[in-house]
């Protein structure tokens, strides 16, 4: 993220024990450690012909460096560069945006150092400050105006974001006079909000508190509707103590991440039906198809099917095709079965001739 090479950092490493009065220096032993791993592991993504997300940067600045008719190329290709989120660029990917926008210097940024989330990765307000240099002519835009709060909580979250000072790109500029920048918002709303502070000992105790606010809320406002009420989390853990809460409450909910996508019920349940449709034998896949709520078939009768399938040495699906064998079930469930595995070896059979994405559509429906 920092445009080191892993030769680079290797000599650095090296150097450092030259220097270092002590050679079994723990932190000099630490140094070459990483950058030989970083060394190794370059390598090894170059035999496999593989490059990593940093990579798709660093070596893209490498080709535009060497070849410069290439950089010409795609200059003229983007001759105008919008850069969103722009506090979370590292160094490597500043270096991108420098030299495809040098010919023209179209280039236009937004950010706000408050919302950094990547500092980790490289990302900070230095970019920020770097833009400003090497690009003085710019002009500068503060958007103050909220258009979806009221003034009361906007303050609040000003008088907040204050406790990051001195490391904040408002108060730098501040200290070195040469802006008039001022990220004080103004609400576009008249009236005020509710602030309050609800606290529970444990995350399970702060789900209950959320859960009877909602209920609260909604037995006080009539027209109320549970689209009205959103909950905000920091990580995507944190939401899990309040998900089982709202679930055990009653309250229906959408959970919206950024990942954990392929945690999602929807999406298991999609890959497993998609899975059987490959492979009939697939035991886990099967299961969790005839766990599908609006089979409504009961425990018993899966606990059953699961017996047979053991003592038969059958798969699930077998088991399920030759469950009228069995004298076990009901005429209703051997229904939902047969219908089960119609399905299946319909769709299956389907898979040869239709495209998928409809076969996904069949099957959502």
């Amino acid at each position: 993220d920092e445009l080191i090479t892993p030769e680079e950092y290797l000599k650095y490493a090296q150097g450092q024990r030259l220097d270092g009065d002590n050679s079994e220096d723990l932190d000099i032993r630490r140094l070459e450690e990483v950058a030989k791993a970083y060394h190794i592991y370059q390598n090894l993504l170059l035999e496999k012909s593989a490059l990593d997300f940093g990579d798709l940067v660093n070596y893209t600045l490498r080709l535009f460096r060497e070849r410069p008719h290439l950089l010409g190329q795609y200059s003229d290709q983007f001759r105008y560069i919008l850069v969103d989120e722009f506090q979370d660029t590292n160094l490597a990917q500043y270096e991108l945006i420098r030299l495809l926008a040098a010919a023209r210097k179209n280039v236009t940024v937004v950010g706000d150092d408050d919302q950094s989330i990547y500092k980790f990765r490289g990302a900070s307000i230095s970019n920020i400050l770097h833009f400003k240099e090497d690009y003085p002519e710019a002009r500068e835009i503060f958007l103050t105006e909220n258009y979806r709060n009221f003034q009361n909580i906007l303050d609040a979250s000003y008088a907040f974001i204050q406790q990051n000072n001195p490391n904040r790109l408002e108060w730098r500029m501040k200290e070195a006079r040469d802006s008039s920048l001022s990220k004080k918002l103004k609400s576009a709303r008249a009236g005020s909000g509710t602030i309050e502070f609800l606290s529970g000992e444990t995350a399970m105790d702060e789900g209950r508190a959320i859960a009877d606010k909602i209920f609260k809320l909604q037995k006080t406002n009539r027209d109320a509707s549970w689209n009205d009420y959103a909950v905000l989390v920091r990580a995507n853990d944190h939401a899990e103590a309040i998900l089982k809460i709202l679930e055990q409450s009653g309250i229906p909910y959408q959970y919206v991440a950024s990942r954990g996508l392929y945690l999602k019920p929807v999406i298991l349940d999609a890959l497993a039906y998609l899975k059987l449709l490959d492979d009939y034998r697939e035991g886990p896949a099967m299961w969790r198809v005839l766990n599908f709520p609006f089979w409504e078939i009961q425990q018993e009768d899966l606990a059953t099917l699961s017996y047979w399938a053991g003592r038969r040495a059958w798969s699930l699906y077998e088991t399920l095709r030759r469950a009228p064998e069995l004298g076990a079930f009901s005429p209703e469930v051997l229904a939902i079965f047969a219908r089960i595995v119609g399905l299946i070896e319909k769709h299956s059979a389907s898979t040869r001739s239709s495209a998928l994405p409809y076969l996904m559509y069949v099957f959502l429906e």
